[in-house]
Parts: structure tokens; sequence; C-alpha cells
């Protein structure tokens, strides 16, 4: 009976954020896996050209630092671009300065791991208009 709780629970959360999200202008994603947890966010809204992407990663609420992180981005023209970070700001973000050549429909798959550790890959998407 708790894990239905806890399932219905985990529903309802991802369901309201995706609403809030269609209603936010930045682009901001977060994906739970595991005991990892990935937030994807725009610091701006997006448009063409050069846009800044920050990723922070947790793992059981400590930031994960130190990680290799790349941001591989497929574009509506079918080309795919890959970003990489290992270093982290002053707030625990892996900061990507992301180019967005045209509008269109964009997907990217995050891959992180330690240096020697387990790689751990997440994907997503976002629509430029």
């Amino acid at each position: 009976m708790k894990k239905l709780y806890k399932t219905l629970l985990i529903g309802m959360i991802l369901f309201l954020g995706n609403i809030y999200l269609h209603a936010s202008e930045n682009y901001s994603s977060g994906t739970i896996f595991k005991d990892y947890r990935i937030s994807v966010k725009a610091h701006d809204t997006l448009s063409e050209g050069k846009n800044k992407i920050s990723v922070k990663i947790r793992h059981n609420s400590h930031i994960v630092e130190n990680a290799i992180v790349i941001f591989k981005l497929y574009q509506p023209n079918s080309k795919s671009v890959e970003y990489k970070s290992k270093v982290t700001n002053d707030n625990g973000r892996y900061l990507f300065n992301v180019n967005l050549p045209q509008k269109g429909e964009y997907k990217y798959v995050l891959t992180f791991h330690k240096l020697g550790g387990v790689r751990r890959t997440t994907r997503g998407g976002f629509t430029l208009q």
C-alpha cells in the first residue's frame, strides 16, 4: 500500500511539474532516477544563437562535483553537437554555452560519471519557437 501511495505522489509531482514547465518561459527540466536528481535549466529565454544552460546533479541530496558531464544536443537538422564540462560554478552547476542555430525541436542526452565510475544517462528535449 505504501508503494502505491509513493507512486501516486511521484506521479502527481511529475504531472504538476510538467504543467509548471509549460507555463514558464525559461526551459527547466528535472529528472529523478535511483538516488540521483538531475536538473537542466536555461538561464534566459531560449533563442537562436548562444544560450547558457546549466546542469545540477545531486546524489542523496549532495551535489555531485568533479564529474565529467557530457551534454549531447540533437538539432532539428539531424546534426548533433557534444559539449563537455568537468567543473561546477559556485552554485554546484555545470555550465554549457549551447548554440541553437535554428528553430525547431531539440533533443539532448546528458551523460555523467566520476573518474572510473559508472556512466549514468538521462534524456530530454525542448522546442525552440
